[in-house]
């Protein structure tokens, strides 16, 4: 689903993305100058273990924000030399549009964007919108160099759950549910679906 958000929409869906966040904040800037709102919420975020991962354009930080940014643990910054584009997600909303996270943008600036939205409980892979822009996102991190890592990329290496391939998702979907069911076997199908095969007297269960 996708909703159009002016100056004051931007700044109103961008609150629920940072406090929102269950498990990981994605941030795309040209410039990183976070704003005192910005910077507190991030901070909140950081304080629950949430991972964040900041990727800005190359060369373009200023001592002060790279300050900020080394203050929180669980930061994982990259850098980029074609950055432009201004993206801020979690693991159910993003919003793609013009506004950097300036205080001066916040205040006075006539910005637009775009929300989209995709519903993790029941059917997290419905909206092609918003995985073709993770698509992107992987692209950019893949292309990106990685400068500072947040506590958990320096214990296991760099993995956001939410960059994750849709089949990957599944198969990990399918190995937990194997833990707990020993006289069944989980696995994805072809068109990429987790199934339950032999489920009773040869009937196959598919779960959606």
């Amino acid at each position: 689903m996708a909703t159009f958000l002016n100056r004051e929409g931007i700044k109103s869906v961008l609150n629920d993305i940072f406090k929102e966040a269950q498990r990981e904040i994605i941030i795309i800037v040209p410039y990183i100058k976070l704003s005192e709102q910005s910077y507190s919420l991030l901070r909140e975020a950081d304080t629950k273990g949430i991972e964040i991962t900041i990727i800005y354009k190359e060369n373009n930080i200023l001592p002060a924000e790279l300050e900020k940014i080394n203050k929180l643990n669980n930061v994982n910054l990259f850098s980029h030399p074609d950055i432009h584009t201004k993206c801020y997600c979690n693991e159910s909303k993003m919003i793609i549009g013009s506004m950097n996270l300036y205080e001066y943008s916040e205040k006075y600036n006539r910005e637009m964007g775009v929300l989209l939205e995709r519903d993790e409980e029941f059917d997290i892979f419905d909206d092609d919108a918003f995985e073709d822009a993770l698509d992107e996102i992987q692209s950019i991190v893949k292309s990106g160099k990685l400068e500072k890592r947040s506590r958990k990329t320096i214990e296991s290496g760099f993995q956001l759950e939410i960059l994750r391939p849709e089949e990957e998702v599944l198969r990990i979907a399918a190995k937990y549910l194997n833990r707990y069911f020993d006289n069944k076997v989980f696995g994805i199908s072809p068109d990429i679906e987790i199934y339950c095969k032999d489920f009773s007297d040869n009937i196959d269960v598919y779960i959606d």
